[in-house]
Formats: structure tokens, sequence, C-alpha cells
């Protein structure tokens, strides 16, 4: 998401800029990610990340809060392409395997 905001010089702050997809290079970002349980929509987990970075490592600290909120591995994780990185499917069945 992009936002309009000026932080204070010093703060480094989690609204960066970034690669921005809605092509306004000029906007600070963050991604925000939620895990919800289904049918209900009754959110589990929300992450707010900095916008500076890429996607595809936020997807495993997200995935590893799922884990302990449920409680086991087994369940789906749906992501955009940018999950399906091959160090992200290793970790996720590593982990998975492992507990």
């Amino acid at each position: 998401m992009s936002v309009y905001h000026t932080p204070p010089d010093d703060a480094a702050g989690l609204l960066q800029f970034g690669k921005s997809k809605d092509h306004r290079p000029d906007l600070r970002q963050y991604v925000q990610a939620l895990g919800t349980l289904d049918p209900a929509g009754m959110p589990l987990v929300s992450e707010t990340l900095d916008g500076n970075a890429g996607d595809p490592p936020m997807y495993r600290p997200v995935w590893r809060r799922m884990v302990k909120v449920i409680g086991h591995t087994d369940w789906l994780f749906v992501g955009d392409s940018k999950l399906h990185s091959a160090q992200n499917i290793a970790e996720i069945h590593r982990a998975a395997v492992m507990c």
C-alpha cells in the first residue's frame, strides 16, 4: 500500500520508499499480510512490514506465526506468485515435515 507520509528526518521507520506497483515512486509504502480462518474470515495473524523489501521473504515469518496460532502445519497457505520461490517452498516444506 502506498501512503502520503513525511516522517521526521532522523526516522528510518516502517514507511519506506520502494518499488511501486502503482507507478508512484514518490509515495512511501508498507506491506500488510493477513491470515484468516475461513469460512468465518476471523483474523488470526496480521503482520505489517516495511515497503522497501521484496515480497518473497515476508511469507516465511507469516507462515511461522500462523503455525504457532493454529498449532499444526496442516492448512492451506495462499499467496501470490512471489510465495512460490524455491527458498520459501523449501523452508515451509522443511518446517512442516519437522512439526
